[in-house]
């Protein structure tokens, strides 16, 4: 039995990870991988992880997660539209600047941004759009066709700016309009009349992202099955042949489960945690991680395999690191193992491999 599991947030240069990680590193293999040494986004083995790359890609190379979020959502997406996330975020002036707030810090609930969505159909009818309230966490539109645009993911863009953020591509200036012109709607909105009244950030600004459309996807993941909350990987997944859903709940216990002799867990909490400088609340959320996922697989499969990597590397002040990002392989009985003093196994020892290499040695 294997665990491929990805968490998101679990390597930085300041360490500080779970205890039983060194026990893995000690008895097990390690490695390093560049996701970013993949220009073939459509292989499974890299682009599951590559969607939460923090690098912005070259124009035109996005992964379309907004498709593979539909297929993760179970709406059955036709893959010759264009597709894109939706969502809605605070615009905060700072001096002479714009900086946007990512979603978490606006305190918003997916009723709230259902609301929004729905008050600007008639605006995305004009242009073409049609909007899918997903699970309301989720939202999404999708048009017939649209010329190429590049988009960063809005929960990247904490505290950047938004007039150097913005849409770029063929379709920039179409873009740039329909965010104008949804910034003028939401601002008589009576939900953010109500969030000003009662002190709280106006959710004053649309942003799309992971635009584009599906493919035919392959068989390369054909007898896996995947625990992710993240609808997008869900859809990579299904995309790719194998089996996904959402753990119970939305918890990480919900996560140390088998269902099948391969399976993929990925989970993304600590690098929203990191990103916001909540650097307490991200060691106790590896720390929670470890007893609520990686301790009860190891104690119900102890003979399984697990290989734990991430899909980036963060350094000491929760900035990207470019460059390759650690893996390490084991069983899951030496998690549970204390390393020995003679045991100096570095975790970022091992040679450097491509994403699809990566793939091929742990996905066939």
């Amino acid at each position: 039995m294997l665990f491929l599991i990805v968490i998101d947030g679990l390597f930085t240069k300041a360490g500080d990870a779970f205890p039983s990680l060194d026990n893995l590193v000690a008895g097990g293999k390690v490695g390093q991988v560049d996701w970013n040494d993949d220009p073939n986004l459509a292989a499974a083995g890299s682009a599951l992880f590559r969607i939460c790359n923090r690098s912005l890609p070259a124009p035109g190379s996005d992964l379309p997660t907004a498709y593979y979020a539909a297929l993760g959502l179970g709406l059955n997406p036709d893959p010759a539209r264009i597709w894109s996330h939706l969502a809605f975020t605070h615009l905060l002036r700072k001096r002479e600047k714009l900086l946007i707030m990512s979603p978490q810090r606006t305190g918003q609930t997916p009723a709230e941004a259902i609301d929004l969505a729905n008050s600007l159909n008639d605006l995305f009818t004009s242009e073409d759009w049609q909007l899918h309230a997903g699970d309301g966490s989720n939202l999404l539109v999708s048009r017939s066709q649209l010329k190429q645009i590049s988009c960063r993911p809005l929960k990247l863009l904490e505290g950047d700016s938004f007039l150097e953020s913005m849409p770029a591509g063929e379709a920039e200036v179409d873009f740039r309009r329909l965010l104008n012109s949804s910034q003028l709607e939401l601002h008589h909105h009576p939900l953010n009349q109500q969030r000003k009244e009662a002190g709280r950030s106006q959710l004053n600004t649309a942003w799309f992202w992971g635009i584009g459309q599906g493919d035919a996807g392959d068989n390369t993941l054909h007898g896996w099955h995947c625990l992710a909350e993240d609808p997008a990987v869900r859809g990579l997944v299904l995309a790719a042949g194998g089996e996904a859903q959402a753990p119970e709940n939305g918890s990480a216990a919900a996560l140390a489960v088998a269902s099948g002799d391969k399976n993929i867990i990925f989970w993304d909490q600590p690098a929203t945690l990191l990103r916001h400088g909540q650097v307490d609340d991200w060691r106790a959320s590896l720390l929670e991680l470890e007893a609520s996922l990686l301790m009860p697989l190891a104690q119900r499969y102890p003979e399984s395999k697990i290989v734990l990597t991430a899909p980036n590397y963060y350094d000491e002040k929760a900035l990207l690191v470019a460059g390759p990002v650690p893996w390490v392989a084991g069983s899951a009985a030496l998690l549970g193992k204390k390393r020995r003093f003679w045991q100096r196994q570095s975790l970022e020892g091992g040679a450097v491999m491509s994403g699809q290499e990566f793939g091929k040695l742990w996905l066939k």
